[in-house]
């Protein structure tokens, strides 16, 4: 892991040309190589002078280049810029990246989930993406009493978790409905033990850790910090829409996942399609009738 950081600084350089050089990937490398020394190292505190550097000038090109657009169209990419900025601000020791990650959290996670917890932009594996990332920060700030930033996230980070354990099909097999489109990032079966992560636990007694695969393998032995409590009680996250935008229903061997797409007033960065009519239909776990959304990124 070490070895291929390295040879690609060496190579690209930490702010390339290209596709390399967007705000989307440079934010990527960021958070993915202080996440690799942080389990590497069990410690925050262990990157090597030369990859200190780089994260330095790597989070120095993102701050001038933050993904806003135009209406509701700053998409989810915006919440990775954050997570790259407070990983980035907590480890370089600069306040002002963690600042401006907290006020990104703070205005835009109530504009990409519904109260509930649903990602409005309607992509089941999407949900899981990000609600990977949030868990991320919630690491890093919990590790260093960042409890400002925390507060930002809670309670609604455990509602978006829920919602992950809501789009299993059953408990025995880790399968879920793939409605809207597919992430690039990492496969669906890196991410479906999410909610078995300890970082997925909020104010609950220890349990065992069950046997686990992909990312939920990592962090075994994170522990909360003690003095952090997360807000239990959602009561007063409703519904806005009367319509539920996620249906689930179980029959015998039977389960159905139904997507309402709901009527935008004005175009948003969405992952879905206007699936309104359309489900997924599982007989004892198995696809039946699948969603025709997107697989990958390609004119295949």
């Amino acid at each position: 892991g070490e070895f291929l950081i390295k040879s690609y600084l060496f190579e690209l350089t930490p702010i390339s040309s290209g596709i390399a050089n967007e705000s989307y990937s440079v934010g990527e490398r960021i958070s993915n190589v202080c996440l690799f020394y942080r389990e590497k190292t069990k410690s925050w505190n262990n990157l090597p002078e030369d990859i200190y550097e780089a994260v330095r000038i790597m989070s120095s090109h993102l701050i001038k280049n933050l993904e806003f657009y135009p209406g509701k169209l700053t998409g989810n990419h915006i919440l990775n810029n954050a997570r790259a900025l407070i990983i980035a601000g907590h480890i370089l020791k600069i306040r002002e990246y963690v600042r401006i990650g907290r006020i990104i959290l703070t205005s835009f996670l109530k504009n990409h989930f519904e109260d509930d917890g649903f990602l409005i932009e309607g992509s089941t594996h999407y949900q899981f993406l990000i609600a990977r990332r949030l868990l991320d920060i919630r690491m890093i700030c919990e590790d260093y009493g960042d409890f400002k930033t925390l507060d930002k996230m809670n309670p609604i980070i455990i509602s978006i978790v829920e919602k992950c354990k809501f789009f299993l099909v059953s408990d025995t097999q880790k399968i879920i409905p793939l409605i809207g489109d597919i992430s690039p990032d990492c496969s669906v079966e890196w991410l479906l033990d999410i909610c078995e992560s300890p970082l997925s636990n909020f104010n609950k007694r220890h349990t065992k850790q069950k046997k686990v695969k992909g990312w939920a393998c990592l962090y075994k032995e994170w522990k909360p910090n003690k003095n952090y409590l997360w807000e239990q009680k959602r009561n007063n996250y409703k519904l806005k829409n009367k319509c539920p935008v996620w249906s689930k229903y179980r029959y015998q061997n039977w389960t159905i996942f139904l997507h309402n797409e709901l009527k935008q007033n004005s175009p948003i960065a969405s992952h879905s399609h206007y699936d309104f009519g359309s489900f997924v239909l599982f007989y004892k776990d198995k696809e039946i009738i699948i969603d025709p959304g997107r697989k990958n990124y390609l004119k295949s």
